[in-house]
């Protein structure tokens, strides 16, 4: 049975046949969290990003880029190990002029 809304249940690599957990999506051989269900404590997804682009009509050269293409780095996470996660990434990665930090997300 797939989860209403969620990505992964509704995309490639669904098999009913296989699932020990619902909560969880536990598979035979390895274990993929799902996402997108609100009774799934593990739902958050940590990326990293460029907040800024090059366009030398705005001020210092800089605009903010909410179209930035977003880097996965991890699924599956609950929201104190995406926090932390996005804390050390931050911490260990120079933003550069573009500021590329790690988000999280649900």
């Amino acid at each position: 049975m797939a989860h209403p809304n969620c990505a992964f249940c509704h995309g490639v690599g669904y098999h009913e046949a296989k699932i020990k957990n619902l909560g969880t999506l536990e598979m035979e051989d390895h274990t993929v969290p799902c996402d997108h269900c609100e009774d799934n404590p593990r739902c958050y997804m940590v990326f990293v990003r460029n907040w800024w682009k090059r366009n030398p009509s705005w001020p210092q050269g800089l605009e903010p880029d909410p179209t930035a293409r977003k880097t996965t780095l991890r699924k599956g996470l609950t929201y104190k190990e995406a926090q932390q996660m996005c804390k050390e990434y931050n911490a260990t990665h120079k933003p550069g002029k573009l500021s590329r930090k790690a988000e999280f997300t649900s």
